[in-house]
């Protein structure tokens, strides 16, 4: 099968276009895949965070609050003279 002259001219007018969606194609494909690829590390992020011990801050909060209440209440001691035996909560 011969291709006609104005097929030829035609083809010659579409190869530009045709090797520019692919190359368009081929890169939506690729940012897909980083997009996908990021959901994955922000899935794992959120389910480490989930399953991770209590934060810092809340630890230092409590405790804080315990020094505080441990402070507040006066602590009773029994014992001889200066040095306390025992001391009582």
């Amino acid at each position: 099968m011969d291709i006609k002259p104005n097929g030829k001219l035609a083809a010659l007018l579409q190869s530009p276009f045709t090797n520019e969606i692919k190359a368009l194609n081929l890169s939506l494909r690729n940012v897909n895949k980083a997009l996908n690829a990021i959901g994955k590390l922000e899935k794992a992020a959120e389910k480490q965070a989930q399953a991770d011990r209590p934060s810092t801050l809340d630890n230092m909060k409590t405790l804080k609050k315990q020094l505080e209440s441990e402070k507040a209440s006066p602590k009773q001691t029994r014992g001889r003279g200066r040095n306390p035996a025992v001391e009582i909560n």
